[in-house]
């Protein structure tokens, strides 16, 4: 499988993980040393404060585009778009940069920056 579909299927894994009937279950999708950056918010490294915030969020219908994916080896970059339901609010929209890395024998997240789709 080439590395753009290695990634496409893992961002897909991703989108599915928020409909699991596990609250927690996208945080696997991530390392251990992941660093998230949304907008308007502080950076949030590791998966234990990933998990941290499972109470507060509110996620549905995950969609996730990778408009583009670069990298080799154990590294690989991928850039898009997101959107998902949100409890009360409209859909929410997103553009990302995710980097991701092989660990454990899958890809996982292991940074992520989400910034406003205008």
């Amino acid at each position: 499988m080439a590395l753009a579909d290695e990634i496409r299927a893992a961002t897909d894994a991703l989108a599915a993980s928020f409909d699991d009937p596990d609250p927690a279950a996208w945080v696997d999708q991530y390392t251990a040393d992941a660093m998230f950056v949304g907008p308007r918010a502080a950076a949030i490294e590791g998966q234990e404060a990933l998990r941290a915030l499972v109470p507060h969020l509110s996620m549905s219908n995950v969609e996730i585009v990778a408009e583009s994916v670069i990298g080799s080896g154990e590294l690989a970059a991928a850039v898009g778009r997101a959107s998902w339901d949100g409890g009360d609010v409209e859909r929410v929209r997103r553009r990302f940069l995710m980097v991701w890395r092989r660990d454990a024998g899958r890809w996982r997240l292991a940074r992520e920056m989400l910034v406003d789709d205008v």
